[in-house]
């Protein structure tokens, strides 16, 4: 629906399909598992009030709404508009390239590529049908219930998570790896359903790992060097 860093829209395809009606993503960002699963029951949970805020927003947008958002030119300000705080907050991370979101607009989004605020904006009014049945929880993952589902579960970068506001800092990894782990260790502990861990230690070159039924695959080269392994705990 919008850029935002760490999106998995590239990777997100080639994740296993759900097996349960209930899709719950602890680390909505901007939920690109659920948004090709979007018919399902969609439980979005992040704990930077910018995501939920922006989300529920379009939730209520139209098409309308979304087209006539105003394309900056290079050096406008978005606190120059009369525009809302939501409406100002989903341009600023289309003109800050998915980043947190940018008041003035920068000669990437305006002259190196002039089209692609329209081509944002216009790809996110074509989606708005697929949330309008979705849920949208302000908090951490940590307050969730053992529900079952199909958990994506995405935490911010282990390095290069500088860039998030809501950083993984103080996030313990090793835990989201150990399904057995219980709830009262800070990790996710053992979820009812199946869980799509995507791990990522820096924002680079993916690499996915589907431990339970096939060894390591290169998925994609993109543009540098990283790694994501996807745990799938299958059917618990």
């Amino acid at each position: 629906m919008w850029p935002y860093y760490g999106g998995k829209y590239l990777l997100a395809p080639l994740y296993p399909k759900p097996k349960h009606d209930l899709i719950i993503e602890p680390f909505a960002g901007t939920a690109q598992y659920s948004l090709i699963h979007f018919e399902n029951e969609i439980v979005l949970v992040d704990k930077w009030d910018v995501i939920i805020r922006i989300w529920k927003w379009l939730q209520n947008c139209s098409q309308k709404d979304i087209l006539g958002l105003p394309r900056l030119k290079q050096g406008e300000r978005l606190s120059s508009l009369n525009l809302s705080e939501e409406e100002k907050l989903f341009m600023g991370f289309i003109i800050g390239q998915g980043q947190a979101p940018r008041d003035k607009a920068s000669v990437m989004t305006t002259t190196y590529r002039p089209n692609r605020q329209d081509y944002t904006l216009r790809k996110a009014a074509n989606q708005l049908f697929k949330i309008k049945h979705w849920k949208f929880i302000l908090g951490s993952y940590e307050c969730l219930e053992n529900t079952e589902a199909t958990w994506f579960i995405d935490p911010p970068y282990q390095h290069g998570g500088h860039v998030y506001v809501m950083t993984g800092n103080r996030l313990d990894y090793p835990l989201f790896d150990d399904a057995a782990l219980p709830l009262s260790t800070g990790g996710l502990g053992r979820r009812t359903g199946r869980e799509i861990t995507s791990h990522c230690s820096t924002p680079e070159r993916k690499i996915c790992r589907y431990k339970w039924y096939l060894p390591e695959v290169r998925i994609k080269e993109l543009h540098c060097i990283a790694r994501i392994v996807v745990l799938c705990a299958g059917t618990m």
